[in-house]
């Protein structure tokens, strides 16, 4: 028995250390796709502020260029969630003031779903991220 324990502890070791690699490189990843979508994330943020506060052509371009960006990394929550909040903010530039509740809460269920993106939860509910927004649509998209 003692002539298969070094046999036995080499196939262990390298079971363990390739074991140990795989998943190393999955963790890692994992964490750069996280990454890459926060930084497009706040990419399409900005555009979007930008393009808010100052509509024009080349803004709604920029905005379009960062939104097809989101379609290879986002998960399937954030791009369904910022289709429809793109749909009814950006499609929709006069929005009537009843709509203006139905845009916030599409924005606050998009901030919601990239923020379960990269950080697996968020404790922020839709009012509290509406009432923390640095932007809004009843007074011209300033708070």
């Amino acid at each position: 028995m003692s002539d298969w324990a070094p046999i036995i502890a080499a196939i262990i070791l390298v079971t363990g250390g390739a074991g140990a690699y795989g998943w190393q490189k999955w963790v890692d990843r994992k964490n750069a796709l996280i990454e890459i979508r926060r930084s497009i994330y706040q990419e399409v943020l900005a555009a979007f502020s930008t393009q808010l506060l100052s509509p024009s052509s080349e803004n709604l371009v920029a905005l379009g260029i960062y939104r097809s960006k989101l379609f290879l990394v986002a998960s399937d929550e954030v791009v369904k969630t910022l289709g429809n909040f793109f749909e009814l903010a950006i499609q929709n530039n006069n929005v009537s003031d009843p709509d203006v509740k139905i845009v916030m809460s599409a924005f606050a269920k998009m901030i919601i779903a990239m923020r379960k993106d990269c950080f697996e939860k968020t404790n922020l509910s839709e009012k509290e991220i509406i009432l923390s927004s640095p932007m809004s649509w009843d007074n011209g998209g300033k708070r």
